[in-house]
């Protein structure tokens, strides 16, 4: 097979054309650089979704504790009919949501992660020939 980076015909200008045995070997390279570079940017941005994906979990189980805090503040201002209820179920409500939120980010960004290694194992295999 033979690649290369100008077309089937030869000029009559020879200063036009690359010398015989160098024809083409420019797009291949560059070929294989840009696979290169696209598997050393996808590692790059999956490392880079799983960082922020630890954060988030770190921050969601924060979130979790904060509302079980907020729960069992609940439990207490019921047992005791407690004036500060409303506010203690407009925090939970809140608290949920943002918990909700956390796990929607987490599941988006694992779905990130794995349609890059998608992306990254069928770029392999098409530069490999399979």
């Amino acid at each position: 097979m033979h690649y290369a980076n100008r077309g089937g015909t030869l000029s009559d200008d020879s200063s036009s054309h690359t010398p015989p045995g160098n024809q083409g070997w420019e797009s291949v390279l560059e070929k294989q650089r840009s696979a290169e570079d696209f598997q050393e940017k996808a590692e790059a941005a999956i490392n880079n979704l799983e960082l922020q994906g630890i954060r988030k979990k770190r921050d969601r189980d924060h979130a979790k504790e904060s509302l079980e805090a907020t729960q069992a503040n609940i439990v207490r201002a019921q047992a005791s009919s407690a004036t500060e209820l409303p506010s203690l179920k407009a925090r939970e409500a809140t608290q949920i949501t943002d918990l909700r939120k956390l796990d929607a980010e987490i599941g988006s960004m694992e779905m990130g992660i794995a349609k890059i290694r998608s992306l990254k194992t069928a770029e392999k295999e098409q530069r490999t020939g399979r």
